[in-house]
């Protein structure tokens, strides 16, 4: 099954590398320019140097991948396609990943330690304080329905996707619902349960309340996995979860749920992990041989994963057929027994029912990609 890539004219991918990714580099740089001035006064000009040389970089960049110049050089330890080796030739997964890969890559070069997209991560969770309210009143309830969908639909701040909903416009549907398999799954767990997060910000206050649920209600120890560095924007490294539980301990409405994360968190109860095999380029169904000590934890546990990305390289980022068993999508991590909290944003799903599938395309042809429509999808549930 032939996998995505911005070579199609017209297709989101091609889109996506057209308009979205130039836009995300270009607002970059503005960061970084509203970085250096407010701080031009604390920070040595060595610092200041270095801060302009990301700008020029980044830039050098976008320019590159806006007139699909070959990739750049690189010390990624991933098989580079050995034709087409160019932004809009390659497969959509490899060029996205590669090109978070390789602003890593400049920043280790210049600043080590620097987060180009802190800012904008910071600024989301700061713009989204009346939902994170709203969400910690209904924490409360410990109402684990109530905390699964908060959770999924937290996924529409994906900053890299620069969707800002209003709160009133709330007109979701869910094109596949397991939520009553996933209820009963975590009803009968015990021991530790893994969280693979995707964005930080107002969805990981989302995904952070969802485990408080799982934790109090139901004594379920969690493994949050993130990434190790930035990665897509937005996505939860270290840094990005203890400022969002710190954060959420100085506000009114989240201090006793914090107050709580913070404890668990010193008990052992919940722990960060950021495994590697999350920042590279590969479907999920290249696990077993590319990070077998992941899986082999994966198949000893059961995961919620969440967002857009991982769902895409859960099912190998293909144009699969509409009639394709979730099952047979996913590959070797049918071996596993998981749950995907996703909003869609890519042009990717299998396991949707055939008549649903024909009656979004016939109403909203945009269905898989405009973050209107929900999936809670999962296997060995």
């Amino acid at each position: 099954m032939a996998s995505l890539t911005p070579k199609v004219e017209g297709s989101f991918a091609y889109q996506t590398f057209l308009e979205r990714i130039p836009s995300i580099l270009g607002k970059t740089v503005d960061c970084l320019s509203k970085d250096l001035h407010l701080r031009h006064e604390s920070i040595t000009d060595e610092e200041q140097d270095k801060i302009k040389q990301l700008i020029s970089e980044i830039g050098k960049l976008r320019y590159e991948l806006c007139r699909n110049r070959p990739f750049p050089e690189s010390d990624w330890k991933m098989d580079f396609p050995e034709e087409d080796r160019s932004w809009f030739n390659s497969t959509w997964l490899f060029s996205e990943c590669f090109l978070y890969h390789h602003l890593q890559e400049i920043v280790l070069k210049i600043l080590p330690g620097y987060d180009l997209f802190r800012m904008q991560k910071v600024e989301s969770f700061i713009s989204h304080r009346q939902a994170l309210e709203e969400c910690a009143t209904a924490c409360v309830r410990l109402d684990l329905r109530e905390m699964i969908l908060y959770s999924l639909w937290g996924n529409q701040s994906d900053l890299s996707l620069f969707v800002h909903k209003q709160e009133n416009e709330r007109n979701h549907t869910l094109v596949v619902d397991h939520t009553d398999a996933l209820v009963k799954k975590i009803e009968e767990f015990s021991g530790r349960m893994i969280i693979v997060l995707d964005n930080a910000g107002f969805e990981l206050f989302t995904d952070l309340c969802l485990a408080h649920v799982l934790t109090k209600k139901y004594g379920i120890k969690i493994e949050f996995q993130g990434k190790e560095h930035p990665w897509f924007v937005s996505d939860t490294t270290l840094r990005d979860f203890d400022y969002v539980v710190a954060e959420s301990s100085m506000i009114e409405a989240s201090r006793p749920l914090a107050l709580e994360w913070i404890q668990w968190i010193k008990d052992g109860d919940w722990k960060f992990q950021a495994h590697p095999f999350w920042t590279t380029a590969h479907a999920y169904t290249h696990m077993p041989e590319e990070a077998p000590d992941l899986f082999e934890k994966l198949k000893n546990t059961f995961a919620i994963y969440k967002g857009d990305l991982n769902y895409r390289k859960m099912v190998q980022d293909r144009d699969w057929p509409k009639e394709t068993r979730f099952e047979d999508a996913v590959g070797r991590m049918e071996e596993t027994s998981f749950c995907m909290l996703r909003t869609l944003k890519a042009d990717t799903v299998a396991g949707v029912d055939r008549r649903v599938f024909d009656d979004l395309k016939a109403s909203d042809p945009q269905w898989m990609t405009n973050g209107k429509h929900g999936m809670i999808q999962g296997v060995n549930l």
